[in-house]
């Protein structure tokens, strides 16, 4: 089992500030969660994640 990596509080507020701005690009809460939880856990295959 792989150790769980930590985010800084600048990457965190980056992330947000991404997802902020997707919303106001008129992406739907769907999209912009799908793509924010991408780059936080990397891809879902067959229910299982991969990264």
């Amino acid at each position: 089992m792989t150790k769980r990596r930590r985010r800084k509080p600048e990457q965190i507020v980056k992330l947000l500030q991404e997802g902020q701005a997707m919303l106001a690009a008129g992406k739907s809460l769907a999209e912009v969660l799908q793509k924010l939880l991408v780059k936080i856990f990397g891809n879902l295959v067959g229910g299982r994640l991969v990264i």
